[in-house]
């Protein structure tokens, strides 16, 4: 790791820390619970250094208020669709018979005219029986 910030800890009992943390070789600020029996080394060094101080000063534990049944159905219902809606607009390239093909949202709205005259029997007569 190259940098912890803004440690707080994760528990009123103070056996685990929230931070961010820098890892070597990587550019992006990550969130991170440690704890000192973290079953991975890394995660106790960081509950270690968390601890001396390597972060700032440990903020106090705020528990977050509970959530009714309908709030997180809603919440993991939106976490859902958004992760969908993430996967069905990517676009895709693959390669198959030596050639390179796209699909996607992109690909579906270019072909939409033509998917429609072929369902609706319209196709230019040299496309008959394609």
């Amino acid at each position: 790791m190259e940098k912890i910030t803004g440690p707080v800890w994760g528990d009123p009992a103070h056996t685990i820390i929230n931070c961010m943390v820098t890892f070597a070789g990587f550019d992006d600020v990550l969130p991170f619970t440690a704890s000192a029996d973290d079953i991975e080394e890394h995660g106790r060094k960081i509950f270690a250094a968390c601890k001396r101080g390597d972060g700032g000063q440990i903020g106090e534990y705020i528990p977050q208020p509970a959530m009714s049944q309908e709030e997180v159905r809603a919440l993991k219902y939106d976490e859902i669709n958004t992760w969908r809606k993430e996967m069905e607009s990517a676009e895709y390239i693959f390669e198959s018979a030596g050639r390179r093909w796209d699909y996607g949202k992109e690909s579906q709205a270019r072909m939409a005219p033509s998917v429609l005259a072929a369902k609706t029997g319209k196709l230019p007569h040299f496309l008959d029986g394609c």
